[in-house]
């Protein structure tokens, strides 16, 4: 018979003790089944092929008594086969009610069958597309970051600074907003002045964990057409913006240090990556060179005392976002420049059940910056707890709450005893594990984990 039509379906057993016991072993399974399809065929001139039983769940153990499990009553078994429809017969859906009719008169254990919709367990989850699926609320994504901890113990953000380097934040509902750079990017609007929902989404993130911190602005990434989600078109032309303002802060801040002005520690956060290294010239110019300006500005920073934090980017191998370019995507090729900086916190995105996002992107960071990237991961993929349509997406999410956990720390945590490398460590030492008892590639260290960081520093109450 020439197949033309392999259908997977699924047949639904009564557990008799003979059956039971043959469950383990396909071989047994299609002698039980065989004749009944033969036997089907010569009665109605069909030419169904039981062609495998394609799968048993043979992980399945049916312990005794005395083993390590409470012995648990089967009642059904669940077979996976692959029937194959020759070319004198259409699939239909009468023709399997038809099978399924006969099956029932010749097999005393028969109780019906259906289609077999094949999956496998992963060991990470894509949002749905074209619409994100919003995986949880952001009462989980605090819960698994042991946000409660911090302000039970009085770390707050007060009097703290963060720098949000985004497309440009609002303002007028930010209660805590203290100003901000301009910068040379067409487009971009003045500090205080963007509508960005982006930018939004990571001032959400930040002062939830750190609601006492001061808020500055400074809108590097382009502005997004509309409909579209940014991107960084030339990646030399943005970084000598980048570059540009990355001094001018780290100027005015040793200025304001000096007579006073907004004192407290300096949080950087960076919820941007390059997707794309087509207009890296030459390559690896920026993407894995430690002496390029902007990496030696991002050290300089680290070195003045300002804790960096930057996502991982979203070119992970499993759903990478459409901006990646095709050789930017995956393990070793997606975690670039300044995002795989050894002085600077890398965050990658899991769900709020701490099951990696396939997005997030991957490590090994790149070899002549910091392999060991990402450093660890933040929930992302939440919608606010009383606001379905309002989600918190991707590793610029979850470096937003990475962030905020460094900033309500730094409220309590001088970077003069605590330098950034250090406080970095702390959080690296008492992340969550998740697979593995060291770091992975996937989410470094584990998760952040305010409330273990808060029991290791072992500060009296406030």
């Amino acid at each position: 018979m020439v197949i033309t039509h392999v259908i997977r379906q699924i047949i639904v057993l009564t557990a008799s003790p003979d059956l039971l016991a043959a469950y383990q072993d396909p071989g047994r399974v299609r002698e039980y089944l065989q004749p009944a399809f033969d036997a089907f065929n010569r009665k109605h001139g069909e030419s169904i092929a039981l062609t495998d039983i394609a799968a048993l769940p043979s992980d399945w153990e049916f312990s005794a008594a005395d083993g390590p499990y409470e012995q648990v009553a089967v009642d059904k078994l669940v077979v996976s086969v692959l029937l194959g429809i020759g070319l004198d017969r259409a699939f239909s859906k009468d023709l399997m009610i038809s099978l399924a009719g006969f099956l029932t008169e010749q097999l005393s254990g028969f109780v019906g069958m259906g289609v077999d919709i094949p999956f496998a367990l992963a060991e990470h989850w894509c949002p749905g597309q074209p619409m994100p699926a919003l995986f949880s609320n952001r009462r989980a994504a605090g819960e698994l970051i042991g946000k409660g901890a911090l302000a039970r113990h009085g770390f707050t953000g007060h009097g703290v600074n963060v720098v949000v380097v985004d497309q440009g934040v609002d303002a007028s509902v930010i209660a805590n907003f203290a100003g901000g750079w301009r910068t040379r990017t067409t487009g971009s609007p003045a500090p205080g002045q963007g509508r960005q929902p982006h930018a939004a989404m990571m001032v959400r993130n930040i002062l939830d964990i750190a609601p006492k911190a001061r808020i500055f602005d400074c809108p590097l990434i382009p502005p997004s057409v509309p409909g579209l989600p940014p991107s960084i078109p030339d990646i030399e032309v943005f970084l000598g913006d980048a570059l540009a303002v990355w001094l001018k802060m780290l100027r005015d801040i040793a200025h304001f240090r000096a007579h006073g002005r907004f004192p407290g520690p300096w949080v950087f956060v960076n919820a941007w990556a390059i997707y794309d290294r087509r207009t890296e010239i030459p390559p690896e110019s920026y993407s894995d060179n430690p002496a390029h300006p902007f990496n030696l500005a991002v050290g300089d920073a680290a070195g003045a005392g300002i804790d960096v934090v930057f996502c991982a980017g979203n070119c992970g191998p499993f759903c990478p976002d459409l901006r990646c370019g095709i050789n930017d995507r995956g393990p070793g090729r997606s975690i670039l420049g300044a995002n795989s900086h050894p002085r600077v916190l890398t965050v990658g995105a899991v769900r709020c059940d701490t099951t990696w996002l396939g997005y997030s992107s991957q490590g090994p960071g790149q070899p002549n910056l910091d392999v060991d990237k990402p450093d660890l991961c933040a929930p992302s993929e939440f919608r606010e707890d009383h606001d379905a349509h309002t989600g918190n997406s991707g590793t610029s999410a979850a470096s937003g709450l990475a962030a905020g956990v460094v900033a309500a720390l730094r409220s309590r945590v001088d970077p003069v005893t605590w330098p950034p490398v250090h406080l970095k460590q702390l959080l690296l030492d008492t992340a969550r594990k998740t697979e593995t008892s060291g770091r992975d590639d996937r989410v470094g260290y584990g998760i952040i984990d305010a409330a273990a960081a808060v029991r290791a520093l072992a500060l009296p109450p406030p």
